[in-house]
């Protein structure tokens, strides 16, 4: 194989290989934040929060990753700037079983009451199922500034146990065999310039012996035509 070949070889292997260790990284990291942490972590003052019903669709898909942004002890404006519109994700305790659960819905409504703001929340695909929030209950978690599907779909695959495996055992295998490609490339290499080696002394070798013969022959003639 030419030597460029081979270093576009190892420049795409160590490329595949690099990739399949960030993404290794990422999945045990994702995987650490939620087992220890759980979704109510917060980072920079964002938490990132799985969907879990379709009520919010066509707008937020269910199984969607959403990252709300939680107000801070100093964010005196965070409850007055919220607007008509603003997707809100808070705790709702449903009236049939008393559990307590985590909804995301839209605001449709909102009233200046004595104690703050008074929220009506509705889901987007749901027209008849409303809940009222207020903004000293403590029950708002937080403003739904970003979402992704995708994201949603790769952070709920890491967390598999088929997540785990692809994620980690196998870029741990990749990098395994990328090694072992490279040692036994290396490995044949360095034979490969022993033998370079060994035959460039041979022939320094044979060039010392023709230059010595030839030494000796012209010392024999001049031997030869002295005795003349």
């Amino acid at each position: 194989m030419r030597k460029g070949a081979k270093k576009a070889l190892s420049v795409t292997v160590g490329i595949f290989v690099a990739l399949f260790l960030l993404l290794a990284a990422m999945s045990l990291a994702v995987t650490i934040f939620y087992s220890v942490k759980g979704e109510d972590a917060t980072l920079f003052g964002v938490q990132l929060r799985i969907v879990l019903s379709g009520s919010m669709e066509p707008e937020i898909d269910e199984g969607e990753l959403i990252a709300v942004k939680v107000p801070g002890d100093s964010d005196k404006t965070f409850y007055e700037e919220l607007e008509v519109g603003d997707v809100l994700s808070f705790y709702y305790i449903k009236p049939d079983d008393r559990v307590r659960v985590v909804v995301t819905h839209k605001i449709v409504a909102i009233e200046k009451v004595s104690t703050g703001y008074r929220y009506t929340m509705q889901g987007v695909a749901v027209d008849d199922d409303t809940q009222i929030i207020t903004s000293g209950s403590g029950d708002i978690i937080g403003k739904v500034v970003w979402h992704s599907k995708f994201l949603g779909g790769f952070v709920r695959f890491v967390r598999s146990k088929a997540g785990i495996v692809f994620c980690m055992i196998i870029p741990a295998l990749a990098v395994a065999v990328y090694e072992s490609i490279r040692i036994a490339g290396l490995v044949r290499e360095g034979r490969a310039e022993k033998a370079a080696e060994r035959k460039k002394t041979a022939q320094e070798k044979d060039e010392e012996i023709e230059t010595l013969r030839r030494e000796i022959e012209r010392l024999k003639k001049g031997r030869d035509n002295g005795d003349e």
